[in-house]
Formats: C-alpha cells, structure tokens, sequence
C-alpha cells in the first residue's frame, strides 16, 4: 500500500522514500531514468510541477462527466486533445500503475505532435484518493472514480460498465480516439509514433488491438482474438456503429458479461461478413482485417465509410504476451513497443512477472 501523501519538496512529487510514485524532477535538465530514452529539457507536460494549475475541473466519477457543464468542459479544456488513453485503477494496482506512469511519461516528447489526455479511472475509494492528491490537477491527467455504486467490485458489471463508458464517450465526444490500456501493459516504446499515426497499414484502421487467444469460440482470425488489454478506437462512423453492437451484445442476458469476450464475437457474428485479411497473419505478422457491415444503425449523416469496419491485430512481436523469451532483449529490440506479460490476475503475480522481465526502471520500486 502507498504510503503518506503526495509533498512538493524542492519542485519534486514523491511518496514514502519506499515508493517511488512520480520521482520527476522540475529542474532546467529533465532525465528521464530510462536506459533508452533520455531527454535534456522539461517536457510541456510537466509545467504543473513547477506552476500547479489554480483551478480544475471536478469529477467525482463518471456520471459527471456527461452532464452538460462536464462535456462543455472536456470541449472547451482539451479543444487540441486528439486521443484520450484511459486506464482502470483499484488500489492493489497502484504500485503498478506507478511503474507504468513512468513508463508513460517517457514518451512526453511526442505531445505536442499528437496531444492526449490520461483520464484515470479510480476503481475504488483509496486508489482515487491518492490518484486525487498526486495528479489531480495535472493539465494534461483527469482523474475519476467509475461510480459511486462500487461497479468495481464486481468483475461482470465492471467489465460492462467499460463498455458503456466506452460507447459513451465515442458517440458523446465524437472528436476524441479512445485507447484502453491495463497498468501492466508497459509503454516501452510510443505507440503514438511507432503503431497509431505513422504504420502506413494501420493509421487508418478503425481498430487496433494487440492479440490474444481469448475468446476461443470467436477468434478473428488464425486463433487470433482482439485483447482489451491494449487497444485503440478511432472515432469513425464505423467505430460508433461497432461498439453499439458491442453495448447491445453485452447487455443481452444471455451473454456472458465480457467485455473481450463482446468484441470478439461481434466482430464474428452475422451482425458482420470478413470479406478481407490484407496481410499474413502469424506471430511476427500484423493482420489487418476488413469486416462489412450486415446491419447498418442510423446515425447521424456522415462522411465516414460506416459499411465496413478495419481491425488491426498487433502480432507478438509488437506487443509481446509470453514474455520469457522476447523481454530479456527488449531494450535493443525496436519492434517491441507495448509489453504485456501474461500473468494471474492479482497484484502480486504482476509484480513477480515485472521482476522477472526485467521490466524495472532504474531506483527502487
């Protein structure tokens, strides 16, 4: 459990000394301790340590977000915003989340060609009161609690309430990609520049996800399934009609209430037809699929093409699941961007598969 609260002690955020929560330094030279990104400058994101914001917005959960001062807000405040990359957070996480925000950070430097924001969303009372006391305020971090109903707790109605959250932001906030990213998927290279804008096979695809083998009764492709655990949703036509039958799929009761298991399976139900796999698809290989449309939802007139839906599937080699052979190398290996090491779902096994991958960052965690 993270101890004490966040100090400003000589321009610097940090927890107890045993912790190592947002140990970044607001001097004239910034370095990043990370073997392979260096940077000599502050980077515009980190103005807030030196000039704390005087006012922000407040949210207590989600439901603020989408009334109407909440979304005349997020208009107004983040109008040069292109993506927003969102995270959930319990409080057993937020040693890793720690670790993953650092990794995060690492990447500033590309802000200001594709500015973002990293809405955090608290799973529970203590994860949003420290997520509340150390970054909120941050210009460029909004930080939240799901509800305050603790859908949290419960792994079924979380898993649908992502999605609804999900649908709703991309129908409400109709200029805003959304990227889903666990705490344990570390950002060791920028999918921003190296998968989101500059892969000319994938920059306009209208979904990215890195691959995994579940669900195994709906795969897109060679065994190959969209994971939740990192993925990306461009705000097209295509998209908004893709994830309100994603939304109607998991709120039919006789689905299971998962929300990979919902992307999996739409995707491969009738609602669709594959009519393209554009590029070879195994562990080294990124397929990019094209799905047409069989039932069309009336929305609001559009130029986007919302007849069919492109799925871009990141191989193993880009984000890496099994991570015992590739990890050991990852510092030197370019291809790898995202790490994502498969692991029981509980805190500890995430630390122990950290540790194991070499994935600690220089000073004590």
């Amino acid at each position: 459990v993270l101890m004490g609260v966040c100090l400003l002690v000589s321009a610097i955020f940090f927890y107890d000394e045993t912790k190592m929560l947002l140990d970044i330094g607001a001097s004239s030279s910034f370095t990043v301790v990370l073997d392979v990104v260096k940077s000599d400058a502050l980077p515009p994101s980190l103005a807030h340590v030196v000039a704390p914001p005087t006012e922000a917005f407040v949210m207590d959960d989600t439901n603020a977000l989408f009334t109407v001062e909440g979304l005349r807000h997020m208009n107004e405040t983040y109008a040069d915003v292109n993506d927003w990359v969102i995270t959930f957070i319990d409080q057993s996480y937020l040693e890793t989340f720690d670790l993953w925000y650092r990794y995060y950070r690492t990447h500033d430097g590309s802000r200001v060609q594709h500015p973002r924001l990293l809405f955090l969303i608290a799973l529970d009372n203590v994860a949003f009161t420290k997520l509340r006391q150390c970054l909120g305020g941050t210009p460029d971090i909004v930080v939240v609690r799901l509800d305050k109903e603790g859908a949290g707790k419960n792994e079924s109605l979380l898993w649908e309430q992502r999605v609804l959250f999900l649908h709703q932001i991309i129908h409400e906030l109709p200029q805003y990609n959304i990227v889903f990213t666990d705490v344990d998927a570390f950002w060791v290279r920028d999918p921003f520049t190296e998968i989101f804008y500059n892969s000319p096979s994938l920059r306009d695809a209208d979904v990215i996800a890195s691959r995994g083998r579940y669900p195994q009764e709906c795969p897109l492709t060679n065994a190959g399934a969209s994971c939740m655990g990192f993925i990306r949703f461009r705000n097209t036509l295509a998209t908004r009609q893709y994830l309100t039958h994603v939304r109607d799929w998991l709120q039919d009761e006789d689905n299971q209430k998962d929300d990979q298991v919902a992307v999996n399976c739409v995707a491969t139900s009738s609602l669709y037809e594959p009519v393209q796999e554009q590029l070879p698809f195994n562990k080294h290989n990124t397929a990019l699929l094209t799905y047409r449309s069989n039932r069309t939802i009336m929305m609001a007139p559009s130029s986007d093409d919302d007849s069919h839906l492109t799925i871009g599937l990141l191989s193993y080699s880009v984000v890496p699941r099994y991570c015992k052979e590739q990890t050991s190398r990852w510092r030197t290996n370019s291809n790898i961007v995202i790490i994502h090491c498969l692991a029981n779902k509980n805190a500890k096994s995430k630390s122990i598969a950290i540790q194991k991958n070499d994935l600690l960052l220089k000073g004590e965690w």
